[in-house]
């Protein structure tokens, strides 16, 4: 088993967001439709772009009847019988702590079935993860069908442009499984611990929580999350560690909160241990008392 020492130590109130390589995150173009009962919903027409800085995609969007998009990636040109229809070309330029940015060109080229020859936006937009920009919107022909010739349903389409977590939980099938135990060495020299398993995607925060833990009125709660990234036979683990103390006959204030950040590469099924550090003058009846993390993850499929 081998024993880490935490590097970071911060007092906070809440948890920073969990830090993640540069090649998590993906841009992605896609199609969507609007209802006319106002309900909002993807057509499933999307291409993702990984940001390798300089390497442009460009596509060819096509729109017909019902609000239904088809993508063509090799300049094909539109589909026959297409209403509506977009160039868009998308270079990444750089990525700076998952902030992405990137040169975004569209024109809509085809508008009621007939070439269009609209001015060309040029634009470099900047972007993090959860973030999206609307391209263009078009609306449906009063009278389109849908494809079992029922009357559509759908009053406009919307060409929109995402910065996202890659890969998507909808293609991710890869499933880690972490168990952890909360170790407190007492003073006679044995110890007690708390385990906790959770699971979940590479690359997305799993929270876990361990008992509270009690002496007198005091109650202490020691919760975080980890995010694991397979690679090279390894795991490499984010571990965020929060520390919050206090009075449970109080029912007032917030209670003192201390966190912590560590990172380290393990191998299947390996145990290491993260000492955390003690909670100090501040922590009342847990000021000196020792705690460490015991970790172990491994890939499951």
């Amino acid at each position: 088993m081998r024993t880490m020492q935490v590097g970071v130590v911060m007092l906070a109130l809440s948890i920073p967001a969990v830090a993640m390589a540069q090649d998590d995150v993906q841009i992605v173009v896609g199609g969507f439709s609007t209802s006319v009962t106002g309900g909002e919903k993807a057509e499933g027409i999307w291409h993702s772009i990984l940001p390798t800085a300089g390497k442009a995609f460009t596509g060819e969007w096509s729109m017909w009847d019902c609000g239904y998009f088809q993508l063509s990636a090799g300049n094909d040109g539109f589909k026959e019988g297409s209403t509506n229809g977009w160039r868009v070309e998308v270079t990444p330029v750089r990525v700076v702590d998952r902030a992405v940015t990137f040169r975004l060109r569209w024109s809509r080229a085809l508008v009621n079935g007939k070439p269009f020859r609209a001015e060309t936006t040029d634009v470099e937009l900047t972007m993090r993860p959860g973030e999206a920009r609307t391209i263009d919107r078009a609306s449906v022909r009063p009278g389109s069908k849908t494809f079992d010739g029922r009357p559509c349903g759908t009053s406009e389409v919307a060409l929109r442009l995402s910065v996202d977590d890659y890969p998507s939980e909808d293609f991710e099938r890869r499933l880690v499984a972490t168990d952890l135990w909360l170790v407190e060495r007492l003073a006679n020299g044995g110890e007690r611990s708390l385990p906790v398993s959770v699971r979940g995607l590479p690359h997305k925060p799993v929270a876990f929580y361990f008992d509270s833990i009690t002496e007198g009125t005091g109650s202490l709660d020691i919760l975080g999350r980890v995010v694991a990234r397979p690679g090279g036979g390894t795991l490499e683990l984010s571990l965020q560690v929060r520390s919050r103390w206090g009075d449970t006959a109080r029912r007032d204030g917030e209670w003192p909160t201390q966190w912590v950040e560590t990172r380290v590469d393990v191998r299947p099924d390996e145990v290491v241990q993260v000492a955390l550090p003690k909670l100090g003058d501040a922590g009342g009846p847990f000021a000196n008392r020792l705690f460490s993390l015991r970790v172990r993850a491994r890939q499951l499929r």
